[in-house]
């Protein structure tokens, strides 16, 4: 999601394919965060949980400025 201050709903759905699991896993951090050596960790990926899955997908509500990567089986 590229707003700075706004969520965004996401819907995908896989043609023709029954989704039988959705994981999902975000990059956490405020706008102008950043490693460094000092601070390693001050971006890292979390467990992404803001999704329901369909028969055929998932409906997502993303935080602003995110980056989510998900799992479709």
């Amino acid at each position: 999601n590229t707003s700075a201050d706004e969520e965004s709903e996401v819907c995908c759905q896989i043609a023709d394919t029954k989704v039988t699991d959705v994981q999902a896993e975000i990059l956490t951090g405020g706008i102008g965060a950043h490693n460094t050596f000092d601070a390693p960790d001050c971006v890292h990926t979390a467990d992404f949980t803001a999704f329901t899955t369909t028969d055929d997908g998932f409906v997502a509500t993303l935080p602003p400025c995110s980056v989510v990567r998900f799992r479709v089986q």
